[in-house]
């Protein structure tokens, strides 16, 4: 049965079309990552699902009773909220249930109405939705902090405590923006395994690829305006992907060709055409309409000058930084070598963006000593602190820095070549840099980093708010970068890709280096037997309403299914073709040479098939 169905739902927005009959429908029990560029309308359409915004046209049905649940990118709260009580602001009909039963305590009812509230708090489980929210936040690492306010919290903290409050609403879909966002590497792991442990319908906007593979039964994609489909994992939805824009700019250039000769057709004088050629001139209107605005945003490849770099890069001997008398980097000590690519690792709060400020010099050690060799140019690329003004346009803020800006030895280009090289159009280079959404301000930001030439680049989330096209861009420009790279990242896939050496911070001030990848650590930490976490003994503490989360969704189940019948299929196909080989004449099937790369193509499919259902099987 359908959670959610979308018919041809579209939205304008300061005249600029976001997305145009968008259709789709999610299954009860079905998880969907939805991904596009930066701009493209995957935040909007979320507020138009969670009726937090119209729709200009279409529509949208919800499965009848269907509670749902929005996770904004941004927290909101009230200025007095405490963690307790922002649990009361909640969606949901659990949540709902306590409101009401705690307004006609607090005024006049009659017996019939506390009675009624008290039926539908038995029905709901809505006694036990406060120690659920506890347990969730101890389970992140949260604990003893209802009576603190919202706003003291770290912007890390608020999400947990927002994904508390979401997952403990029973609701039936959930609606995550950017979910992975603030969080370190462990909670979004322990978001990945309790999402899939729930049957909720799930549509999170995310570019993280590993938690699209571990969550996500599909992909949605927006481009220009348009949604496509995709199944995963991600390394499948890429193939498809591409296989489309081929064919898009294929038909693009038909277009252009059949474009060039009409308006040469139209240039000719009024005696060399017909008299019937209203319906042409139309045609060439239209042809003309379809090319308006097609202004590419494309990033064609980051580039920048890399100083070299001398004999002495970076020596840390003891550096020690502490606040509020609780260390936090105790007697760091590394030689830093040409070409060191190295991942910084570690929970929130423990250390990870002082350890970057510290070897960047932003920060003064409390003791030990920091050598920076005389060619070393850091390009520090902050997770906060953005460094431009917002009051600037585009163009002014690059500008500022130099009107040409030299890209290789033998390249030199301007200011506003450099942000076309960047994805930034000329359409955009006066838009004040304020308006920009989050990963636009990103990626200004790292124009301007690299503008300075460095060779050690220090990146602190370097992937927060970017679309899949400038995050492969980056990291095909890091893994050819030849200086030396530090970065802090909660994407998984980032760091394996890019990184080959580790720096992992406990919390309690110790930094251990290892000369591995980020995977090839977490799989021996895995493997490594240890007691039960204080988190793990609070997952059996859980009620009973959320140990019933076991076995395969409604959608899993259908899936399962399908797959068995395509196996089905598939064994048969098979084995017709191996029949065919018999004869090396043609057949109904086509030639030899035919009837052989289509059986390879299907051997192919059945053993993704069959990986997929055993995938699906082991957890019947």
């Amino acid at each position: 049965m359908s959670m959610i169905c979308v018919e041809g739902v579209s939205k304008t927005l300061l005249e600029e079309a976001l997305f145009t009959g968008v259709s789709f429908t999610l299954e009860e029990g079905e998880r969907a990552g939805l991904v596009g560029a930066n701009g493209a309308g995957k935040s909007t359409l979320l507020k138009i699902l969670a009726s937090r915004m119209e729709s200009d046209s279409g529509t949208i049905s919800y499965k009848k009773g269907a509670d749902l649940a929005f996770l904004e990118q941004q927290v909101s709260y009230g200025d007095d909220d405490t963690v307790a009580s922002f649990l009361l602001g909640g969606e949901g009909k659990r949540i709902k249930a306590i409101q009401h039963y705690n307004t006609l305590l607090a005024s006049d009812h009659t017996p019939e109405q506390l009675s009624s509230a008290l039926e539908a708090m038995d029905a709901l489980h809505a006694w036990t939705v406060r120690d659920e929210y506890i347990s969730l936040l101890g389970e992140q690492g949260l604990y003893d902090i209802e009576e603190r306010s919202m706003a003291s919290l770290s912007g890390g903290m608020q999400k947990k405590v927002a994904l508390a409050r979401l997952l403990v609403s029973g609701c039936d879909l959930l609606l995550l923006d950017e979910p992975t966002n603030h969080l370190d590497i462990p909670t979004i792991e322990w978001l990945e395994n309790t999402l899939k442990s729930s049957p909720a319908t799930v549509l999170a906007v995310t570019h993280d690829r590993y938690f699209l593979d571990g969550v996500c039964h599909r992909i949605l994609e927006l481009d220009g305006s348009s949604l496509y489909t995709h199944p995963t994992p991600f390394s499948l939805f890429l193939e498809r992907r591409d296989e489309r824009i081929k064919a898009e700019a294929k038909e693009e250039e038909r277009i252009k060709t059949v474009l060039r000769r009409e308006l040469a057709w139209l240039k000719r004088g009024p005696r060399a055409r017909t008299g019937k050629d209203s319906g042409r001139k139309d045609r060439i209107e239209a042809l003309l309409a379809s090319q308006e605005g097609k202004q590419s945003q494309q990033i064609q490849g980051l580039s920048s000058l890399t100083r070299r770099l001398g004999k002495k890069i970076l020596e840390a001997e003891g550096l020690s930084k502490s606040y509020d008398g609780k260390p936090v980097i105790t007697s760091f000590s590394h030689s830093f070598q040409k070409g060191c690519k190295i991942a910084v690792v570690g929970a929130n709060g423990s250390g990870k963006s002082t350890l970057l400020d510290l070897l960047s010099a932003t920060i003064e050690s409390e003791g030990g000593k920091l050598d920076i060799g005389v060619n070393t140019v850091f390009g520090y690329l902050r997770q906060t602190t953005l460094p431009f003004k917002e009051e600037m346009t585009i163009i002014e803020t690059v500008e500022e820095i130099a009107k040409f800006i030299t890209i290789s030895p033998k390249e030199s280009v301007s200011a506003a070549k450099l942000l076309e090289l960047y994805g930034f159009p000329a359409s955009m280079h006066r838009k004040s840099v304020s308006t920009l959404s989050g990963g636009e301000q990103r990626r200004l930001a790292l124009v301007t980093t690299l503008m300075g030439e460095p060779n050690f680049l220090l990146l602190d989330e370097p992937t927060n708010d970017l679309d899949l096209a400038m995050m492969e861009s980056l990291e095909e420009y890091l893994t050819s970068f030849g200086g030396c790279l530090l970065v802090s990242s909660h994407d998984r896939a980032f760091l394996d890709l890019v990184c080959d050496e580790l720096f992992v911070l406990d919390g309690s001030g110790a930094v251990t280096h290892h000369s591995m990848r980020y995977g090839e650590w977490r799989e021996r930490q895995q493997t490594v037997s240890a007691p039960a976490s204080r988190e793990e003994t609070k997952v059996s503490q859980r009620t009973q309403p959320r140990e019933k989360r076991k076995g395969l969704s409604r959608y899993e189940e259908q899936q399962l299914a399908a797959l068995e019948e395509r196996l089905e299929e598939l064994g048969v196909a098979i084995a017709s073709l191996e029949e065919s080989f018999s004869s090396p004449l043609p057949t109904e099937a086509g030639t030899l040479e035919e009837r052989t790369r289509a059986y390879h193509s299907l051997q192919a499919e059945r053993t993704e098939t069959e990986e997929a259902w055993l995938s699906l099987a082991e957890r019947v």
